[in-house]
């Protein structure tokens, strides 16, 4: 094999020794920060004092303490962490207690707890701190326990590092929160940040520098320190909105009956934020039976309910927009009327039979009272309340008017029924006659009908319809007039059909309904008919046989000799003797 050329690459290696810095940075703004300072100025005060450099012993080289003024909680946050600041940090000889409270006044023990401790969930607090040589400058409490955390990935070859001094360090306001070794991996890590922040700013700066420190034997090596995400917590922002307030409705009284009351309410409620269009308005009432609350065009409207008394309680609840509310309750007393008696109205004009008992509906109602009594002005007019009736029996045909009288113990109602009293006939059919003669196929009968005025007023033209199975026989002539009591008959001729058994033969009068009776529903008869079959001539034998001429002519001659028989017999003329 030849070779033209050869090349060389030559790599040299040399320990490397140093350090570098990596840092990225940035500033949390625009929010107050979640932290409170204690007024040191104000509180209780134990052989300690406020001086130029902030709360010290009055007396040198003896203990004293300083507790607080109750510090609540902002709404609906929690309490963190308590933090103070000194003159000189070295000089940290400070014992820090808390007490708690619900209500801001009774309070527990003091209990003794370490700076930057989380407190429990409370209400209110009160600090204690004593201190023999410290000077307190400062003392503040944070709110949601404010906290930064930070998860990312470290990637990469470290064996080139001193790990002893190869770091990476959080800082918040420009002190370190944490100093983590550099190790590969992911992370995510969470620290309290509290004492980094000082309360009135609006502004934190956050940090994260990496330190390399390298001892290394010179191989080529790529570490990456990655950062995901930085997330700080606990701040919060308070809108302060007021309650709505209004003026109260009050108690109301009212009498049964009076129709009700509007009673103007949205114009009399005002709101720090929310406009009144846009209150919202709820109403409860106890009892609807008796009254009916409701809200109309921004007042409030009572209306009662008829014959109802009693007491209703009612609450009105006016909330803004921000769920803050305003609430009232107030009691409706509706005082009972003693009402009339009422009595529905009647027809304009009932007819009656003249002489003849008629029952009237009567319908009424007392919603106060239950032992009522009633009367009319006419002796032959009564009335029965339990069964809700006018007994009539009328005297005299014509045109009456019966006062009607309803009263209760303490008064009456009173209503006219105008009666219109009638004498009407009312006819029947008293009975279907065909005669006793059997009913053959064919024949041709007929059919009496006997029809009476059971009335107490003549009937004129009358008319009769005859049916057999409900087939039109015949309408008879009419009867022209039937005085009460009388009796009348018309005739209806039938051929009787072949093939049937049995007819039902039946009969209509005044089936038009065009005469006035006291009763329309006895109109009407029928009777059962048997048919029988017709009789066939039967053939005469021929040694008796006689033909038509022969039997009229022997019913010429029987004739004959019967008149001459009579002519025989009768007695002589009478003659006049001269």
């Amino acid at each position: 094999m030849n070779v033209d050329a050869v090349g060389l690459r030559i790599e040299y290696r040399s320990p490397w020794y140093g350090g570098e810095v990596g840092h990225a940075s940035s500033t949390f703004s625009g929010f107050e920060m979640p932290i409170s300072s204690l007024d040191l100025t104000s509180g209780t005060f134990e052989n300690i004092a406020y001086s130029s450099c902030g709360l010290e012993t009055s007396i040198e080289g003896t203990s004293g303490s300083w507790t607080s003024d109750p510090f609540e909680t902002p709404p609906s946050q929690t309490i963190g962490r308590v933090h103070y600041q000194l003159m000189n940090e070295s000089l940290d000889d400070v014992i820090l207690e808390y007490a708690s409270s619900s209500d801001g006044s009774t309070f527990t023990n003091f209990t003794v707890i370490n700076e930057n401790t989380l407190l429990p969930d409370i209400a209110f607090v009160s600090i204690k701190l004593s201190t023999i040589t410290s000077c307190i400058t400062s003392v503040s409490i944070d709110i949601n326990d404010p906290s930064i955390s930070i998860s990312g990935n470290i990637i990469g070859d470290v064996d080139g590092f001193n790990t002893q001094y190869t770091r990476w360090l959080i800082y918040v306001g420009g002190e370190v929160v944490s100093n983590e070794p550099i190790v590969t991996g992911s992370f995510s890590l969470s620290f309290p940040i509290g004492k980094y922040m000082s309360a009135g700013d609006t502004s934190v700066e956050v940090e994260i520098k990496s330190w390399f420190n390298w001892d290394s034997d010179g191989s080529v090596s790529t570490t990456i320190v990655e950062i995901n995400s930085v997330v700080i917590t606990g701040g919060y922002e308070l809108e302060w909105d007021e309650d709505p307030v209004c003026i109260a409705v009050g108690d109301q009284t009212l009498t049964e009956d009076s129709g009700g009351i509007i009673l103007p309410f949205t114009n009399r409620c005002t709101d720090d934020r929310t406009a009144l269009d846009d209150l919202q308005i709820d109403i409860v009432n106890t009892n609807p039976d008796i009254v009916t609350v409701d809200l109309t065009q921004g007042d409030i409207r009572l209306a009662l309910v008829n014959d109802q008394s009693g007491q209703a309680v009612v609450t009105t609840t006016v909330i803004d927009v921000a769920g803050n509310i305003w609430s009232e309750t107030f009691t409706i007393i509706i005082e009972s009327v003693d009402d009339v008696p009422v009595i529905n109205e009647f027809p304009s004009l009932v007819p009656v039979e003249h002489e003849i008992l008629t029952q009237v509906e009567l319908l009424y109602h007392d919603t106060d009272s239950s032992s009522l009594t009633a009367f009319t002005n006419r002796s032959w007019a009564t009335v029965n309340l339990q069964q809700g009736i006018i007994e009539i029996t009328a005297p005299n045909p014509g045109y009456h008017s019966v006062l009607i009288s309803v009263c209760d113990t303490t008064s009456c109602s009173e209503r006219v029924l105008d009666l219109e009293v009638l004498a009407l006939p009312d006819l029947i059919i008293e009975s279907i006659d065909i005669g006793d003669e059997t009913i053959r196929e064919g024949d041709i009968v007929d059919v009496r009908i006997y029809v009476r005025n059971i009335g107490r007023t003549n009937a004129n033209l009358i008319s009769v319809r005859c049916d057999a199975d409900n087939v039109l026989i015949a309408i008879a002539q009419p009867i022209s007039f039937l005085q009460p009591g009388e009796l009348g008959v018309v005739t209806c001729e039938w051929i009787v059909p072949e093939g049937d058994g049995v007819v039902v033969i039946s009969a209509v009068v005044d089936r038009g309904l065009e005469i006035d009776e006291v009763a329309e529903d006895n109109n009407q008869a029928e009777i059962i008919v048997t048919i029988e079959e017709e009789i066939k001539q039967q053939p005469v034998s021929s040694g008796l046989q006689m033909s038509s001429t022969a039997m009229t002519t022997l019913a010429i001659a029987s004739l004959i000799a019967i008149i001459g028989l009579f002519a025989f017999l009768a007695p002589s003329k009478i003659r006049k003797i001269e």
